[in-house]
């Protein structure tokens, strides 16, 4: 499989927002 760059960019900003998600969670508790 080759990644292209939008599929990589796409993968960061899945990641980032599951990152935000996760730190607003923490901040919740």
């Amino acid at each position: 499989m080759s990644w292209t760059r939008t599929e990589l960019q796409s993968g960061i900003l899945t990641v980032q927002v599951l990152y935000i998600t996760d730190l607003s969670k923490v901040q919740y508790l």
